[in-house]
């Protein structure tokens, strides 16, 4: 199969999705408390929250210029609109985070040389090239102290492959590849080099990082089956596999992936029903699983998953009473869509109005972007289109 070709298919899992751009994860300006992310990772959410309140702390104009770095990455997976997805959003902004965190520290360290000084005036510019070089530096070093230092200077590739990523996808892809021979063992560097593959254009790449992160994955998880970062990240392989089926344009293989990571995530969700990450990554999967049904032709299928997806997301909604929760209203929306298309004209226009006034009242708090902002447009077409069916 042609790239192409590759794309067209995708393209038409894509019009599954409710809007041409969604971000799932801006709903704050860049000088909010944290980074919100609409991510399928609980346990990263709170991490990723954590550091940015750590730079914050150690250095409040730092911690402003790893929000706004933050908040460019995600406009630009915006237009991409690849296979990355959120997850690969939340992966590498918690490596900027963890990047602006260590500026943060080593500048206020007594003694701090001149490059880190230098390097940190830069990357409150915006200009993150003079820290990608501090960084590439320090990993040589512990490179040359010994193994012992060769996870933390993965931890200092990753975040170098975090920084360059939005400006050099072949720098990022070379700092990931340097990450997982630092630390092959660790699934997390074959997690973000397939990324950076995919954001590449190199599927074949992608596909061999993508295999060795599941069968690291997998292994970890058949070793500890009650550890929760493990079980995640076994879903997250089958997904990222699932996702890689679509441009060989098998959607069977696809959903077949897609399920069993619905399965593991079904096993989480069901541990700790209180866990409102966990019950949300429940309902992504149902929505891909329903995205992949209509790429199919299984509207009644799909039409299900996606009534499981809002069945979700509207508890979670309900747990949101002043409705200060923007990532959890704006799922409502996206879900109330999808089942808007698809629906009895009935069903779908009192979800669809629903979804309106829920832009409504965001935008006229100034709590979505302007992203966000413009699917009312496509809300109220898409009402006038259902109500013509009447």
């Amino acid at each position: 199969m042609t790239l192409l070709r590759a794309l067209l298919l995708l393209a038409g899992l894509l019009a599954a999705l409710p809007f041409p751009a969604q971000s799932a994860g801006k709903s704050n300006p860049p000088s909010s408390q944290s980074v919100q992310i609409g991510t399928v990772n609980g346990s990263a959410q709170v991490t990723i929250n954590q550091t940015v309140k750590q730079v914050r702390q150690a250095d409040p104009k730092l911690a402003e210029a790893v929000l706004k770095l933050s908040e460019q990455l995600g406009k630009k997976d915006d237009e991409a609109r690849g296979l990355r997805d959120e997850n690969s959003r939340l992966q590498q902004q918690l490596e900027i985070a963890r990047a602006g965190l260590r500026l943060a520290q080593e500048a206020a360290s007594p003694g701090a040389d001149a490059d880190v000084a230098a390097a940190r005036a830069a990357f409150l510019k915006g200009d993150t090239r003079l820290a990608e070089a501090l960084f590439r530096k320090r990993e040589q070093a512990l490179v040359a102290e010994g193994r012992a230092r060769l996870a933390e200077a993965a931890a200092l590739a990753r975040e170098r492959g975090a920084l360059v990523s939005g400006r050099d996808t072949g720098a990022a892809v070379d700092a990931y590849r340097q990450a997982a021979d630092y630390e092959p063992d660790n699934a997390e560097n074959w997690w973000n080099l397939g990324d950076a593959h995919i954001a590449q254009g190199d599927l074949t790449g992608a596909r061999n990082a993508y295999q060795r992160f599941h069968g690291l994955a997998k292994a970890k998880a058949d070793r500890e089956p009650g550890n929760s970062e493990g079980q995640h990240n076994l879903a997250a392989s089958h997904e990222r596999i699932g996702d890689l089926l679509v441009f060989q344009g098998n959607l069977a293989a696809t959903l077949a992936e897609y399920r069993k990571a619905e399965k593991v995530i079904e096993r989480l969700a069901a541990t700790d029903p209180a866990n409102s990450e966990w019950q949300r990554d429940l309902s992504v999967s149902y929505n891909k699983i329903g995205d992949v049904q209509v790429s199919q032709g299984d509207l009644p299928a799909a039409l299900a998953a996606y009534r499981k997806a809002l069945e979700i997301r509207e508890r979670l909604a309900a747990r949101d009473r002043a409705g200060m929760n923007a990532q959890w209203q704006t799922d409502v929306v996206v879900s109330c869509f999808k089942i808007g298309k698809l629906a009895p004209a009935a069903e779908a226009l009192p979800l669809l109005r629903r979804g309106l006034e829920i832009l409504r009242r965001l935008d006229q708090q100034g709590r979505i972007d302007a992203n966000q902002a413009s699917w009312r447009g496509i809300v109220e077409k898409l009402i006038e289109t259902r109500r013509g069916a009447l």
